[in-house]
């Protein structure tokens, strides 16, 4: 034997029916995300590992399908998506981007024989691949006669696979009707099969060239399913609102789902003249045209580190869905919505949360439960009269009984998680009877209030908290100040993305920075009781009606219960409050979301607990550095030293807060363009907010925010917390 060469085939039938995309008979949701072949070290020269582990990324995330954008990939990650059942759109390499609109192709017959040859030379090295159920015939290169020549010369080898092209304005070549960054509103239009019309954003990429958007007919595209061969721009922190399309993805009898933009940052990672890492991107190497960070779109890092969108996607992909029955007596529903997979692979181990603590526990080891059934099932718990006074919550974790080639034993694949009771074990504002005395003492350019134990004090300038002495030393080292605006993230930045970065600030809306930093006192109101006294802080702000009310009222056993009220007359980034604390202040815990950053339109992906660490493993670096790090729905959280002491701050206004902690300051935050260009300050920035806008995420390096995650204008905003001394 001279030479041995194989290679590995198997059977299915793919088909479009009645608008669904069929495989094997039974319809199919594609959850899939867009891949780039990309090493951080060598480039687009991919070692072998990487394909193993960008898969197993995938397969673990609950990602069933793959776009090779925009070129065939090599063998090996075709081979492991047979071996591991991921859905492959393999795409011809055919883009024209920006001289698509100059007939490249176009119906120019000089490039006919060329598109034929990429469309043949795809399908001949890889149809036998069974994991490849769609052809592209390329991505961004207009539209024209050329593609009609390369669809038939896909036909003349394979006639088994049905044919995608985005570009296509006749829907002549492409058997589905393929849509880039929809917004939910033009994907509703298809789902009640009325004429399909273009929101504003796609009638300014039109005119602008950035896309090529056609209003169909419902008569052009009925008998074909939608499909979103590029959603969910996740451009650094981004992803907002992210399952509001995998609702219609499930929904929707004609959407059959679609490929997030995309799965891997593109960043070059190097180390300087001492061995420190540096990540670099567009404009880093000396070249003068590029679009600098624009590269980073990932739902993974370079390195494949999880960025907290990952954990979003994971939750809204999953393919086990449950509901609750009955929670006081333990009965939920198991919906599997896996095609041809039952559930006896996994085990459900289900856990009772009382305030974000674990109370009580079991294992269901045995799940029957067919592929596309349900079932409900009884959890052993009971609820005692102890849990009364106590937050209740069911979280459900489906675990893998045994390893698999890309799981270890008791991963988590899904999970769930309910509220058993909404009574919250407040924490009350109370006058303590006490021999104690509280001393107010106003000086002109400050307010002291103090008693044997401790002594704060509040700036009559600038009408903040600048000082907190419990008895173990001074906490603050900047004061606690309003905070309306936050480091720009990409989608903040919007077209200044691809701008000078001095023009920055002239493009960015920045009148929420503005209103931090140009605020001043208008008055301060003094106001002494026998146990506590209040004092009134009003703020004139830009861009409000009758400024900035706060109250602090601080009570004779320490406590500092702080409160603001303002309506603005601008739409807001923020609504908080930030200071400055001592490094040693580090270690942080919570009662909220977590463990890693969430946003209101982004926190479906993480469970509501305890969690506790130190501060940095809290922030996330972005490629470029830029907001981070905010945690949703606290309850309470704890600052403190590896002592034990520091700062309890509870929410007291039932509006749960929001709250980040960042070893550097948020101008550091702001301005910096790499993440090796972050200094590691001697202090702790401390956010404490009612909440911050969200991230958004469906359109490519735009906020497009949804109404319901924006800070109106002409809207009341308030909240009240409560900073306390703890020593544990």
């Amino acid at each position: 034997i001279i030479q041995v060469k194989s290679t590995r085939f198997g059977f299915r039938v793919v088909e479009i029916v009645d608008e669904q995309l069929l495989l094997n008979g039974k319809p199919v949701i594609l959850k899939g995300v867009n891949r780039h072949d990309f090493d951080p070290d060598s480039g687009w020269v991919v070692p072998q590992y990487r394909y193993y582990e960008d898969l197993k990324i995938l397969k673990q995330n609950n990602i069933n399908a793959l776009r090779t954008s925009h070129y065939p990939n090599p063998s090996i990650l075709y081979d492991l998506c047979d071996e591991w059942g991921i859905l492959v759109m393999d795409e011809a390499d055919m883009e024209t981007h920006g001289v698509r609109r100059k007939n490249c192709p176009g119906d120019d017959p000089r490039w006919t024989n060329a598109v034929r040859d990429r469309a043949q030379r795809m399908v001949e090295m890889n149809k036998n691949h069974p994991c490849i159920i769609i052809w592209s015939l390329g991505n961004e290169a207009g539209d024209g006669s050329n593609f009609i020549e390369m669809r038939k010369a896909i036909k003349e080898i394979d006639q088994t696979r049905p044919i995608h092209y985005e570009g296509d304005h006749t829907l002549e070549k492409s058997d589905f009707v393929s849509l880039m960054y929809p917004t939910p509103t033009m994907m509703d239009d298809y789902a009640r099969h009325e004429d399909a019309k273009l929101d504003w954003y796609y009638k300014f990429s039109s005119f602008a060239g950035f896309l090529d958007p056609k209003e169909y007919t419902i008569e052009q595209y009925r008998g074909k399913p939608v499909i979103l061969c590029e959603f969910a721009h996740c451009m650094e922190n981004s992803l907002g609102n992210f399952d509001k399309f995998t609702q219609r993805f499930e929904e929707v009898k004609n959407i059959c789902g679609g490929y997030i933009w995309d799965f891997v940052d593109q960043s070059i990672r190097i180390k300087d003249q001492y061995g420190n890492e540096q990540w670099l991107y567009g404009g880093d190497f000396g070249e003068k045209e590029g679009h600098r960070h624009f590269c980073a779109n990932g739902i993974v890092a370079a390195d494949r580190s999880p960025h907290p969108a990952l954990y979003e996607v994971k939750k809204d992909y999953q393919f086990i869905k449950v509901k609750a029955v009955d929670l006081q007596h333990g009965t939920i529903e198991i919906q599997n919505n896996y095609v041809v997979q039952d559930l006896s692979h996994l085990m459900l181990v289900w856990t009772i949360l009382g305030d974000g603590i674990e109370r009580a526990s079991g294992k269901v080891n045995t799940l029957k439960i067919g592929p596309q059934s349900s079932q409900q099932i009884q959890l052993s718990y009971s609820l005692d009269t102890k849990s009364e006074d106590q937050e209740l919550h069911l979280t459900l974790s489906f675990q893998f009984k045994k390893a698999t080639a890309w799981a270890e034993k008791n991963d988590e694949i899904a999970w769930e998680q309910f509220v058993i009771s909404q009574k919250e074990k407040k924490v009350k504002e109370q006058v303590l009877s006490t021999m104690q005395r509280l001393n107010v003492v106003e000086h002109p350019k400050r307010i002291e209030i103090f008693t044997d134990e401790f002594t704060i004090i509040i700036d009559q300038a600038t009408g903040a908290i600048s000082s907190i002495d419990y008895g173990f030393g001074e906490m603050i080292k900047s004061p606690l100040v309003p905070n309306f605006w936050r480091a720009y993230t990409d989608n903040d930045l919007g077209g200044a993305n691809v701008a000078p970065i001095y023009l920055h600030p002239l493009l960015y809306e920045a009148h929420c920075e503005k209103m931090t930093k140009s605020r001043s006192v208008k008055e301060i109101l003094v106001q002494k009781e026998q146990h506590q006294v209040s004092i009134t802080v009003i703020s004139n702000i830009k861009y409000t009606k009758e400024g900035l009310q706060t109250i602090y009222t601080i009570g004779v056993d320490g406590h500092i219960v702080v409160e603001n009220r303002m309506i603005p007359t601008k739409d807001l980034v923020r609504f908080g409050m930030q200071m400055h604390l001592p490094s040693e202040f580090n270690q942080l815990s919570f009662f909220g979301n977590g463990p890693y950053e969430t946003y209101i339109d982004r926190k479906n992906g993480a469970k509501l607990g305890v969690y506790s660490g130190h501060v940095h493993e809290f922030i996330h670096h972005y490629m470029r550095p830029q907001e981070n790090g905010n945690l949703t729905d606290i309850r309470w959280a704890k600052i403190l030293n590896e002592h034990g002491s520091g700062l309890l701050i509870t929410d007291v206004g039932d509006t749960h807060l929001q709250m980040s902690a960042w070893p550097y300051s948020q101008e550091d935050l702001n301005q910096a363009q790499h993440i090796h260009e972050l200094p590691t300050r001697d202090f702790i920035a401390l956010n404490i907010d009612l909440k911050q806008r969200g991230v958004g995420g469906d359109l490519p390096g735009m906020i497009a925010l949804h109404e319901e995650y924006k800070l109106h204008k002409n809207t009341e905003y308030f909240y009240r917390f409560m900073i306390q001394q703890i020593n544990e």
